[in-house]
C-alpha cells in the first residue's frame, strides 16, 4: 500500500513538473525553472524507491499512463492547448497499452 502512494506521489512530482514546464518560457524564469527542476528530481528519487518492490515495466506504465493523460488535461484546461484527434487516440492506446500491462 506505501509503495501505491509512493507511487501516486511520484507521478503527482512528475505532472507538476512537466506542467510548470510550460511556464519557464525555455528555462530562462530562474525561480519557475528552479521549481521544475525540483519536482522532476522529487519524482525521479521516489520512483526510485517504488521500483524497489514493484516490477519497473508495470511501475512505468501506470506512472507513465496517468503522467501523460493528466498532463494532456491540464495542457487543455489550464493553457487551453488542443489534443488532435490522432492524438487522442494515441493516448487511448497508450492507456489500453498500460491496462494490459498492468493485469
Amino acid at each position: 500500500m506505501v509503495t501505491y502512494l509512493l507511487l501516486a506521489l511520484s507521478i503527482t512530482f512528475e505532472i507538476c513538473a512537466t506542467s510548470m514546464l510550460n511556464t519557464t518560457e525555455g528555462f530562462t524564469r530562474p525561480f519557475r525553472s528552479a521549481w521544475a527542476i525540483l519536482l522532476y528530481y522529487a519524482s525521479y528519487i521516489t520512483f526510485s524507491r517504488v521500483i524497489i518492490y514493484l516490477n519497473i515495466g508495470v511501475a512505468y506504465a501506470i506512472w507513465s499512463g496517468v503522467g501523460i493523460t493528466a498532463t494532456a488535461l491540464i495542457s487543455r484546461y489550464y493553457f487551453h492547448q488542443r489534443l488532435s484527434r490522432p492524438g487522442k487516440i494515441g493516448m487511448a492506446f497508450v492507456l489500453v497499452g498500460c491496462l494490459v500491462v498492468n493485469l
